[in-house]
């Protein structure tokens, strides 16, 4: 069975909070895009494929492993956002989203408007890359460039 790790912060005016929830069915990715978009101060999701290999951090340098990607997905207003780097990949990617979409700020995460995908198309691409393990193919990718 494919399993994914989220992890996002869901701070409170009295306390800041981290979440973890393991996503391992289509069910699990609903619920998970459906409390990081109802969460008032939720920031995105940072998502790891635990079937995908670990590498030496290329940071640290100390021996520390690593996952060889990072998937960063946020939902809020009925659209979501995705930004994605492996080492299968040349860079980092954004969606090619919808010119309708609104910018995403909260905390440290930000998307700028024209980059989100209506929430079920983000649940879709979420679904592949949990039976694919690779950067899905069912939404259209841009390379990220600041």
């Amino acid at each position: 069975m494919s399993t994914m790790i989220a992890h996002w912060a869901s701070p409170t005016p009295e306390e800041f909070r981290t979440q973890r929830r393991e996503v391992s069915s289509e069910t699990d990715v609903d619920t998970l895009l459906a409390t990081i978009s109802s969460e008032p101060l939720a920031e995105a999701a940072f998502i790891v494929h635990e079937q995908r290999l670990l590498v030496p951090d290329p940071i640290v340098q100390d021996g520390t492993l690593v996952h060889d990607h990072e998937l960063i997905v946020a939902a809020r207003g009925g659209w979501g956002y995705m930004h994605m780097w492996t080492d299968d990949d040349d860079g980092t990617w954004i969606l090619e989203g919808d010119p309708a979409s609104p910018k995403y700020v909260q905390g440290e995460s930000e998307f700028a408007a024209g980059t989100g995908l209506p929430i079920a198309e983000v649940a879709a691409a979420l679904r592949e890359f949990l039976t694919t393990a690779r950067r899905p193919e069912c939404v259209k990718w841009v390379p990220d460039r600041p």
